[in-house]
């Protein structure tokens, strides 16, 4: 039992060195070939330390002429018969191991051999595309460049149009400033005509003295009145503290003196109590955190 235990390890050992050493000759290569050799028990013989003739069998230096003269001196004729059987196992062994090869990895190499087929296909028809693909933005960049050259002159005359009609708004906004100065008299819109008048001051401080004269004069007159209105809240004692203090604002945008005005006809004059006056300045004092940096950013 322990003898048949021990000898299937030996064939499984055995089997393994012959597909080796069939995988080493379907391949030519001698690594595989000299690993087995050196895995396996060696043999003894009388010529080991020369290296004789009849162990190079499986090298790529064999030589069959030297091998059989050294084969026919050292043997007789039963042991060249013995050699010749086993010879003939073993050729018959690895064509049964070398079909059996074929046949197990047969499906594989056909089917290796048609994914290497698509791959060319698909790869053919690739190319194909991207000639396609290629030609066709050449085409496009030669269209958009023949458009962009066409293009050319008629986008500086927009782009000229464009700045005069933004500069003619703003000539028009200049001739018709008296008038929307006055509607917003009328509608006691003080603060929006402030808000024209501080916008149109640079234009006026630039070109007042040529063509914008008239525009100019009409607009400091309508202006003159939008102060005597502001002055007028400031006097009147039944307007609110609020509307108070927003007239002081929009007088401070103006560049009024509204500190000496305050001074000299609150406080000096007397024309109101000390005490009111000093809740309009407390007030105003809150209220110009929020205006002051609205009448900067106009200005």
């Amino acid at each position: 039992m322990a003898t048949t235990v021990g000898a299937a390890p030996t064939a499984l050992d055995e089997k393994a060195r012959r597909t080796r050493d069939l995988l080493a000759s379907f391949y030519n290569t001698d690594s595989a070939a000299a690993g087995a050799t050196a895995a396996s028990p060696a043999r003894p013989s009388p010529t080991a330390a020369t290296a004789s003739p009849l162990e190079s069998i499986n090298s790529t230096s064999f030589n069959p002429d030297v091998y059989m003269d050294v084969l026919v001196q050292q043997s007789n004729l039963e042991a060249l018969l013995q050699r010749h059987v086993k010879m003939a196992a073993e050729i018959k062994n690895l064509d049964t191991d070398l079909q059996m090869l074929v046949y197990e990895n047969y499906n594989k190499f056909i089917s290796a051999t048609d994914t290497i087929k698509r791959m060319k296909t698909n790869i053919a028809g690739m190319e194909t595309n991207m000639e396609q693909l290629l030609s066709k933005i050449t085409s496009v960049q030669s269209r958009s460049d023949t458009v962009n050259t066409s293009l050319f002159n008629k986008r500086e005359n927009i782009e000229k149009l464009h700045r005069t009609r933004n500069l003619l708004r703003k000539v028009q906004f200049i001739y018709d400033l008296p008038t929307r100065l006055n509607k917003c008299i009328k509608a006691e819109a003080y603060a929006d005509a402030v808000r024209f008048f501080t916008g149109a001051k640079p234009i006026f401080e630039a070109y007042g003295d040529t063509s914008f004269q008239d525009c100019k004069k009409a607009s400091e007159e309508a202006m003159d009145l939008v102060i005597q209105q502001l002055q007028a809240k400031l006097y009147s004692d039944s307007e609110p503290i609020e509307a108070r203090a927003e007239a002081v604002v929009l007088l401070k945008q103006l560049n009024f003196p509204v500190c000496i005005f305050l001074s000299l006809h609150y406080l000096h004059a007397n024309f109101v109590p000390v005490r009111m006056a000093m809740d309009i300045c407390g007030y105003l004092g809150r209220v110009w955190i929020f205006f002051a940096p609205m009448g900067s950013a106009r200005t």
